[in-house]
């Protein structure tokens, strides 16, 4: 009776091994494709650098800062953040995208935001927003 309970057992616990490892590759796959790292990424402010106006971009050039939230919109797998100023009245898209990923870690943060306004950036249909794309020059949360 007792080998037959620490052999169930034994397989109890090899079950549940492989279990976990699969949940974590999971979880870091995850990470991986949504850009965070290991998850626990925060990045509190950060720079970007000058926008190269020789690679298509159309720089209308305004600089202007913006006190809002990074907000998601559309529904997975296809979503994209987006910065809502403080009002709710403006929305704008983020790009490009590295900074974009980066933004997504500071939802439910008071953030101030120095960007640059563009022009809609050729091929990127999904960033379009009401008021706008920005490109983020540098950020820090206010809250």
């Amino acid at each position: 009776m007792k080998n037959v309970l620490k052999r169930k057992l034994s397989r109890l616990v090899v079950i549940s091994f492989l279990l976990l490892i699969a949940m974590t590759s999971c979880v870091l796959a995850q990470s991986a494709r949504n850009g965070s790292g290991s998850g626990t990424d925060t990045v509190t402010s950060a720079s970007m650098p000058e926008p190269d106006k020789s690679a298509g971009e159309n720089v209308k050039g305004k600089k202007m800062r913006i006190r809002g939230t990074v907000v998601i919109y559309g529904n997975e797998p296809h979503t994209y953040a987006g910065i809502r100023a403080e009002d709710g009245k403006k929305v704008y898209a983020i790009y490009p995208v590295d900074a974009e990923r980066k933004l997504r870690t500071l939802q439910g943060h008071s953030v101030l935001f120095k960007v640059i306004l563009l022009d809609k950036p050729a091929g990127e249909g999904s960033l379009y927003l009401k008021d706008g794309t920005v490109r983020p020059m540098s950020w820090k949360i206010v809250d």
